[in-house]
């Protein structure tokens, strides 16, 4: 559909949206005559897209005029929270000028460009392409912008950055993790654009390159196939990991690791390093009623912070492979959800029925399973918290499992 008639079909999607949904409106075909069925199907979409976005894109959704693409596009873009976080760390970085190779919907790139002197988009996809140009426009703040539709690999041989400004220069990708048949890959050699492949030339092309990664790719092994030293950044939104951030900077001499959500104030950073050193304290107290327990924040466990928690906060596992930690004080600043002990080593059968939030960490069974082999009802203050542990035995210390009633603190 030609961009002109992009201000009228989002305008009137702007309205429909507060009188019914896209399922709802994709039965009222008849009320809307004077639309071909490029521009129907256009409307449906946008009220599709407007409706999903206003909590992931609070921001872009209260743009007037503005444009949302198919709904796959907007299921595979960030939301705002994890686009300004990428925009706040190349700030840091000093950065000038951003190309963004894997444009998509245009979030990413929406936030990066900020306050730059120069930015290029570059997307595969002329129909997404042709939004983004159109939405940049809206903004009033992406003069400096251009879009281009083309290959990712063609583009970058070509491409040159400007001779201005004496800020840095950032490459960023984030490649598709689903092969040409539509499959999930978990190499990130099996991404498209293949970065390994790219790499020597972004490298030299740039001061920074930042690639996107899925929680669920390898990390590890991505790491390994890429060589060299990475920053890695664990970015998650309201307690859960939404993406993985690596970082190439030419100059950087340690692989630091950040975890982060912007929601709860989170930002820990550490080293694989210091994650090596650090002793690995395990419980071997009693945990006793009023004694706390500590479940980390599920980036710091994406991460890899295991041991450095006991380091830096005076904490104990309660078992090697348990990333479940005691203390006998509260420790308030702890990154993550604390728990008071309300009844320690309780019985399986005293629990029957209970009303409870269930939480199972290495215990041998899921929280679901749990529940049901106790009957209880989810909800309400009480949290009950099932883990393994390590006990004292007449044979010495042994692993075993443990249900402990608690109530949330933090």
């Amino acid at each position: 559909m030609d961009a002109s008639n992009y201000p009228y079909i989002s305008a009137l999607a702007a309205q429909t949206a507060k009188e019914m949904s896209a399922d709802e409106l994709a039965f009222q075909r008849k009320r809307y005559p004077d639309l071909n069925n490029e521009e129907w199907k256009m409307l449906v979409q946008q009220v599709d897209g407007r409706i999903r976005m206003q909590r992931k894109l609070p921001e872009l959704t209260s743009i007037q005029g503005i444009i949302f693409p198919p709904r796959i596009n907007m299921e595979q873009c960030s939301s705002e929270v994890t686009a300004q976080y990428k925009a706040r760390l190349i700030q840091a970085l000093d950065v000038c000028q951003l190309l963004d190779l894997t444009g998509g919907f245009g979030i990413d790139f929406l936030y990066m460009s900020r306050g730059l002197q120069k930015a290029t988009y570059v997307e595969r996809n002329d129909h997404l392409a042709a939004i983004v140009q159109y939405n940049l426009g809206l903004t009033g703040s992406h003069a400096h912008c251009d879009v281009f539709c083309e290959e990712a690999e063609a583009f970058l041989q070509q491409f040159t950055f400007a001779a201005i400004g004496g800020g840095k220069r950032l490459i960023y990708l984030d490649p598709a993790r689903r092969s040409e048949t539509g499959g999930k890959v978990v190499r990130i050699e099996d991404c498209q654009p293949d970065v390994t492949a790219l790499l020597p030339t972004l490298l030299a092309k740039s001061d920074y390159v930042l690639l996107k990664l899925s929680p669920m790719l390898d990390l590890t092994a991505a790491i390994r196939t890429l060589g060299g030293i990475w920053q890695t950044h664990i970015v998650a939104a309201s307690g859960e990991v939404k993406e993985v951030l690596l970082l190439h900077d030419k100059n950087q001499t340690a692989a630091q690791i950040t975890a982060a959500d912007p929601t709860q104030d989170l930002l820990f950073t550490f080293t694989g390093e210091e994650e090596a050193e650090a002793q690995e304290n395990l419980c071997m107290a009693t945990i006793e009623e009023g004694d706390y327990l500590y479940e980390p924040h599920a980036a710091l466990l994406k991460a890899g912070a295991f041991r450095v928690l006991c380091k830096r906060y005076g904490v104990a596992k309660l078992a090697a492979n348990t990333h479940i930690y005691h203390s006998e004080t509260m420790h308030n600043d702890f990154p993550g959800r604390i728990f008071r002990v309300e009844q320690a080593q309780a019985n399986m059968r005293d629990l029957e029925g209970i009303q409870a939030n269930i939480i199972c960490r290495n215990y041998g069974m899921s929280a679901e399973a749990l529940k049901k082999r106790l009957h209880a009802k989810d909800g309400g203050t009480t949290y009950l918290l099932a883990a393994t542990t390590r006990q004292s035995t007449p044979k010495g210390l042994s692993a075993k499992p443990a249900l402990f009633l608690c109530k949330r603190m933090k």
